[in-house]
């Protein structure tokens, strides 16, 4: 799981510059993936750099986003396409630790 989070945020940095610019707060970005879009979130990571990456999907035209969002609450797209084959609903849990 490790790798394919750093893999993902090494993607994202990479790709950032491109798509510098298509960054908003946090709820117009996601109300117009959802609302405009049809997607829904499918994934979820926090990085060791707090940076929370998120991909949704449109389950009916397979459509889907990946999205940076910062510790300030700016999201950015940083790519979109067409053809999604992964799952299409994910539960995102968190447990408290014992201590």
């Amino acid at each position: 799981m490790r790798s394919l989070v750093a893999l993902l945020l090494a993607l994202t940095l990479w790709y950032g510059e491109a798509t510098a610019g298509v960054c908003k707060s946090s709820n117009v970005l996601r109300r117009e993936l959802i609302g405009r879009h049809g997607e829904v979130e499918v994934y979820r990571a926090v990085t060791t750099l707090n940076l929370l990456i998120e991909f949704f999907v449109n389950p009916k035209t397979s459509t889907w986003s990946e999205v940076v969002t910062y510790p300030n609450g700016i999201s950015c797209l940083v790519r979109a396409g067409d053809g999604w084959g992964g799952p299409t609903i994910v539960r995102i849990e968190r447990h408290a630790q014992a201590g």
